[in-house]
């Protein structure tokens, strides 16, 4: 679709190559493609150099085509669905807004179980029964305007990277490091002790911990509960090899 949009069906392959790099950034989403494809399109800029201007300016680069956008781009498709999950779940918007700084897939139930408490008062209040019916309940209008996808079974859910991008740069500047050290003591709570009868909880949360580093400066990190959890974290993985 990236090739046919704009006109590059007999690109080479090196081409070929950043196109599916590029597809694959944007986690396969038609509509951030056409996007990307109208802005390269107009520009005549190669996949490659889209690829790497977009891996340091994320959406506000894909933002960029909507002048040339027949429809509503991405931001503003989801801006509605933002709206209405804030207008009817106070916790599931926070749940969105932590989820916005982990990794993107696998993200457990565990870390809101257990760190409910940690994580403010709409989803301590929403989480009092801990189980994962509350969970289900809290994750509903979420998964209802397809913010997330979410497995009972693997008690787990998933969110996509540009809903992920999209749901961060809402978040204002000035709250952005209190999510980020509500997060670190949810996981500070879920992280258990390292030890064999753990590793399966540890290894459900670990991709999380180290995601963190990527949203947030290190020394913004520094203090008792980030050491202990980076500590145990880095504990799993040496016990792991």
């Amino acid at each position: 679709f990236l090739l046919a949009r704009t006109g590059r069906d007999d690109t080479d392959s090196a081409g070929r190559a950043a196109a599916a790099e590029l597809v694959a950034e944007l986690g396969c989403l038609p509509l951030a493609i056409e996007q990307a494809a109208a802005y390269i399109t107009e520009t005549n800029a190669s996949f490659l150099a889209y690829l790497h201007a977009f891996r340091k300016r994320r959406v506000a680069l894909l933002e960029k085509a909507g002048d040339l956008m027949s429809h509503d781009t991405v931001a503003a498709t989801w801006a509605a669905n933002f709206e209405a999950v804030e207008g009817a779940s106070p916790a599931a918007t926070d749940v969105l807004r932590i989820a916005a700084g982990r990794a993107s897939d696998a993200i457990p139930f565990e870390l809101f179980l257990i760190g409910a408490r940690a994580l403010g008062d709409s989803i301590a209040g929403a989480l009092a029964d801990q189980d994962d019916l509350a969970m289900a309940e809290v994750l509903q209008p979420l998964a209802r305007y397809s913010l997330i996808r979410f497995d009972a079974t693997s008690r787990a859910f998933s969110v996509h990277r540009l809903v992920q991008e999209i749901a961060w740069a809402a978040v204002p500047e000035a709250e952005r490091q209190a999510y980020g050290e509500r997060t670190v003591a949810a996981l500070d709570a879920a992280f258990p002790e390292v030890d064999f009868a753990t590793w399966a909880l540890c290894e459900r949360l670990v991709s999380h911990v180290t995601s963190i580093l990527g949203r947030f400066d290190s020394n913004e990190l520094r203090h008792e509960a980030g050491g202990r959890l980076f500590n145990r974290a880095g504990r799993y993985l040496w016990e792991r090899g």
